[in-house]
């Protein structure tokens, strides 16, 4: 009985395991799919664990004031959760959501992500930096800051994810 019990896991943890690399689980890698240096806080940023492409988009800080939108990085992650890391310690790192609006995206303060829900925060002992994984089909704004200087991206989650 013990014999069978015994199979029985590990047939169940081939099919879970297989399963959820099918699906994009949590088994990506942290290879860098991008990095980039930061152009006004000089901070260097990576992103693995997904496919990605670069794109340029409109973002309005203030949708309902006049006024021109700024030019603003965006990342679009197709097939997995993305893994962003912020290689600087002392750098404080927001997150807010952003929808899209005729041509852009704009600020969306009705309801703020959720740590443990929309992202997990990653903290690495060893260097300290900052690891964002973003687990929901959202789009965000992640602004970055160091000292006086201030740097924003769009963070553009386009995936189906399961977990373990």
């Amino acid at each position: 009985m013990k014999k069978w019990n015994r199979i029985l896991a590990a047939v169940l943890t081939l099919s879970l395991t297989a399963g959820l690399t099918a699906c994009g689980g949590s088994t990506s890698t942290t290879e860098p799919v991008w990095q980039a240096e930061l152009p006004n806080t000089g901070i260097t940023v990576q992103v693995s664990g997904c496919t990605l492409e670069e794109k340029t988009a409109s973002y309005w800080a203030n949708p309902g004031a006049a006024g021109e939108p700024q030019s603003i990085m965006e990342l679009y992650a197709t097939d997995s959760a993305p893994l962003l890391e912020i290689a600087a310690p002392k750098a404080q790192v927001d997150i807010q959501f952003v929808q899209p609006v005729a041509g852009g995206m704009a600020a969306y303060d009705l309801a703020l992500p959720v740590e443990q829900v929309d992202m997990v925060f990653l903290t690495q002992p060893e260097d300290n930096s900052t690891r964002v994984r973003f687990d929901t089909i959202y789009n965000f704004i992640v602004t970055v800051t160091s000292g006086d200087q201030i740097d924003q991206f769009l963070i553009i989650c386009n995936f189906f994810l399961m977990y373990d």
